[in-house]
């Protein structure tokens, strides 16, 4: 303590700081705010993270040694487990299944062990894929039908997992 009346010195104590994590994924595919096919399923890719060796610890990063990828229907990654997965990845991409007439977030981020382990980077900028709904089927009038009215009643099928539902126009 420093003042009037200084005190002595603490007793001395040692800690190790680990090293930088990897650096920072880059996404590459499927690019931004993409509107796909609801049956289609989605591959989302980046680049490898690969080591930098400098002369000097401060500058110095390891290659990722995995990814972690999260996907959500919200953008700030919050939520129950049907609205937020949180996958790891021993490559550099993993394919995903989405429902349709939604607007999934995701981003990625590198360790520097296996299975997610290790040190990390922070997280990827943050990317869109917006999924088409499914196509409805048309069940009445029948197809070819014959002595339809003039006003007829048309029918369809719920489409979309049962995100909307069956209607009559």
């Amino acid at each position: 303590a420093n003042g009037t009346n200084a005190g002595d010195y603490s007793v001395p104590f040692t800690f190790t700081t680990s090293p930088n994590p990897p650096k920072t994924p880059v996404l590459t595919a499927p690019v931004n705010a993409l509107l796909v096919n609801s049956s289609a399923p989605q591959t989302l890719k980046w680049n490898a993270v690969l080591a930098v060796t400098t002369t000097s610890p401060a500058s110095t990063y390891p290659a990722a040694g995995s990814y972690e990828v999260e996907y959500a229907m919200n953008s700030t990654f919050s939520g129950a487990s049907d609205t937020l997965v949180v996958v790891n990845a021993p490559t550099t991409e993993k394919s995903i299944t989405l429902q349709p007439g939604r607007t999934y977030y995701w981003r990625i981020r590198s360790w520097s062990g296996a299975d997610a382990t290790g040190n990390h980077s922070a997280w990827s900028v943050v990317r869109t894929i917006k999924v088409k709904y499914a196509v409805p089927t048309l069940t009445t009038p029948a197809a070819d039908a014959t002595g339809v009215s003039l006003r007829p009643t048309f029918t369809w099928s719920s489409a979309g997992n049962g995100l909307w539902p069956s209607f009559t126009l």
